[in-house]
């Protein structure tokens, strides 16, 4: 089997929502995908789209105390064991969930080891498609082991100053992270008065997505409401669906990392896990 391609999704402070972000994308993307819930803040896909559909019994609390007795290089011990905790979405049979915490008290549970176990695991799970990771919002809290794996990192911004400028702060802290900008890329969201091209250029990274201001479309992705008939219609998820395409063919090239090479080492932040 192929190493998976691993893309890690960050919202800058007052842009849209990761989640929904993630969500859109995994709902368009041209082959199976695996959604990881990974914000130490408390997760928001059980809650909110798979609200009343899907527990918490299983997920990523549940794989961090199976697997803490192996090390990050037993790859295949490491997937199989992620494979037995995620979840399945009934109308969505390509589709995978590792449910997130259930708030954010939990993340003091997930060291830094516990965060690599789960980057190696990502690139060696036995599920056979792409993997998208909802991060959360940008900072020194950030599971820094997940960004380090992934071949990309999604940074979601608005297109407006103050987008801009936490979008700046936020590229920096991951750039001194990551020992640099190559795999990082904006998703410019929402309304605002400047173009994505504008946004890029002030922030420094290429615009990899523009996703436009859908309110109905969000709703369904971050609060659980009914989906409706029309869903796949909506603008949010046409745009999404057109950069899930643009975006997969990066996640499956020949010269792909190996999964051992995807778990790159991470600077983290001072203060960070």
């Amino acid at each position: 089997m192929s190493p998976v391609g691993v893309v890690a999704v960050v919202g800058a402070k007052g842009a849209p929502g990761a989640t929904t972000t993630s969500l859109a994308l995994a709902l368009g993307w041209p082959g199976p995908v695996l959604v990881v819930d990974a914000d130490p803040a408390g997760g928001d896909v059980v809650p909110g789209w798979l609200s009343g559909r899907v527990g918490l019994d299983d997920g990523l609390v549940t794989f961090a105390a199976a697997s803490r007795h192996l090390p990050t290089s037993a790859l295949a011990e490491l997937g199989g064991e992620l494979a037995a905790h995620l979840v399945a979405v009934p109308e969505r049979p390509r589709l995978r969930v590792l449910p997130g915490l259930a708030h954010a008290g939990q993340a003091g549970g997930l060291d830094s080891q516990a965060w690599a176990r789960l980057a190696a695991a990502l690139t060696a799970t036995a599920f056979g498609g792409d993997v998208l990771v909802d991060c959360g919002r940008s900072g020194e809290g950030l599971p820094w082991p997940l960004l380090a794996a992934a071949d990309l990192v999604l940074l979601v911004t608005r297109p407006t100053v103050r987008g801009c400028h936490h979008a700046r702060h936020a590229a920096a802290l991951a750039e001194a992270a990551l020992a640099g900008p190559g795999r990082l890329g904006l998703v410019v969201s929402g309304p605002g008065p400047y173009r994505p091209a504008e946004i890029g250029r002030a922030v420094g990274l290429p615009v990899l997505a523009v996703l436009p201001a859908d309110p109905a479309a969000a709703a369904v992705l971050s609060d659980g409401l009914p989906a409706g008939p029309g869903l796949s219609r909506r603008p949010l998820l046409r745009a999404a669906r057109s950069a899930a395409h643009q975006l997969h063919p990066g996640m499956t090239a020949a010269d792909r990392a190996s999964p051992a090479e995807a778990v790159r080492p991470v600077r983290t932040p001072a203060g960070g896990r």
